[in-house]
């Protein structure tokens, strides 16, 4: 019975020998179908540089109100679209209307001053040529009647000398000697006072002055309350795209000019000709995007769409954020499609920093390195050296070392086989 059981033993001992034979054949087998080997093909390869921003108006306008008051007229929406000069908003203009009328009344009276004044200098200065004129003639007859007077007064005193003439035909004379004297000093006097009421006529000239700056101020004034009243009344700046509105009608909203907190911001306006994408991107990339690189824009509520851009603009600064710098790039949008977009969606962009057409290529994943140099396993396991162009996300540019329809291996990963093991060492 011993011997029988010994021959149990052997006959397991043999079975499993054989059974484990075939599931490492097996095994051997499906390694050896998992290996995937691809085409040495001609196409087209680019090197893009992957990053995400957010899309922006070419300009973004606040609209205020440069008057302060009730909001009567509000005729446009959220998303509708303007011209410049439309009326964005009408404020309520009486008080503007009642300060114009103030204003004009004012300059009313200013000038009725400025006439007033005007009259009087008229006045004074046709006084004082004809007091002048009667003053300097009474001078010039003083002063003759005078000289006659003393001539006779000085003859009488010669003739009574003489004893040809009485005393008192000399004292007479004398006496009206004295009051022709005292007529002429009148005249003098009186033409001196000519020179006081020239002094006069300046004081009116001033008045005059003082009342034409009057006027002035008066139309500064009125031309003021005239804006204010022009203020109550909002006009759009530009074309543009109603993008968002914070008031309603009978909202009481303050003066962006006049309040210490900026006034109250009625909409805002956006100009959506043009569009753009503000992208972030690291400073290991930044050193491959110029101006003028085309681009491709994605966004999450257009999936599978591809809206082309360019590069517009390559910040000379970097922004430092939790260690990590990065630099802004403008892409503008230029689409034909590019009206679909809205400002502020998250959008997704590949700008093409290289790109090479119809050119031999194989996949990325079939490309391995040793000592820093490229290499690829062909289907038998030998190893080619290769030298690479331009590497994209899914191929790379042969730019020799192998021709177009080799065969090489793509996917090695999971083959247990001794020659895999070979291969993990050499690498």
């Amino acid at each position: 019975m011993r011997w029988v059981f010994g021959l149990i033993v052997l006959a397991l001992v043999v079975v499993g020998a054989f059974w484990w034979q075939y599931r490492k054949a097996a095994a051997s087998a499906r390694a050896l179908a998992e290996v995937k080997t691809a085409a040495v093909t001609r196409g087209d390869v680019e090197k893009t540089i992957e990053s995400s921003g957010t899309v922006a108006a070419n300009l973004e306008v606040e609209i205020k109100c440069r008057a302060s008051g009730e909001i009567v007229k509000l005729p446009f929406d959220i998303s509708d679209v303007v011209k410049k000069g439309d009326i964005l908003c009408q404020l309520d203009p009486t008080d503007e209307k009642l300060a114009v009328r103030s204003a004009e009344a004012d300059l009313a009276q200013t000038n009725a001053k400025l006439k007033q004044a005007k009259s009087s200098l008229r006045e004074a200065e046709l006084n004082l040529v004809t007091t002048g004129t009667r003053a300097a003639s009474t001078l010039a007859s003083a002063k003759v009647k005078s000289n006659n007077a003393r001539a006779k007064a000085d003859r009488q005193k010669q003739l009574v000398l003489q004893q040809l003439g009485s005393q008192e035909e000399s004292e007479a004379a004398e006496s009206e000697a004295a009051a022709s004297g005292a007529e002429l000093s009148a005249a003098e006097v009186a033409l001196e006072e000519i020179k006081q009421q020239e002094i006069a006529l300046e004081s009116r000239r001033q008045d005059v002055s003082l009342a034409d700056s009057a006027v002035v101020s008066s139309l500064i004034r009125l031309d003021q309350q005239n804006k204010q009243l022009d203020y109550t009344t909002v006009v759009s700046p530009m074309d543009g795209t109603v993008s968002t509105l914070n008031v309603q009608k009978g909202t009481i909203v303050a003066s962006g000019t006049n309040n210490v907190s900026g006034g109250t911001t009625i909409m805002t306006l956006a100009d959506l000709s043009r569009l753009f994408v503000s992208a972030t991107v690291d400073e290991a990339d930044i050193g491959g995007i110029k101006v003028d690189q085309p681009v491709r824009v994605r966004v999450d509520s257009y999936p599978g769409q591809i809206f082309e851009g360019k590069v517009v603009r390559v910040a000379v600064k970097g922004v430092s954020a939790s260690n990590v710098v990065t630099f802004e790039v403008k892409v503008e949008v230029s689409d034909a499609q590019k009206h679909l977009l809205k400002p502020l969606m998250t959008a997704s962009v590949s700008i093409v920093e290289q790109s090479r057409a119809n050119v031999p290529v194989v996949p990325v994943s079939a490309i391995h390195r040793k000592a820093g140099k490229p290499y690829v396993k062909l289907e038998d396991g030998v190893h080619r050296d290769v030298t690479l162009g331009v590497s994209g996300v899914d191929n790379v540019e042969i730019v020799s070392g192998l021709t177009e329809g080799e065969k090489v291996i793509v996917d090695v990963s999971e083959l247990p086989s001794r020659w895999r093991t070979q291969t993990d060492e050499d690498e």
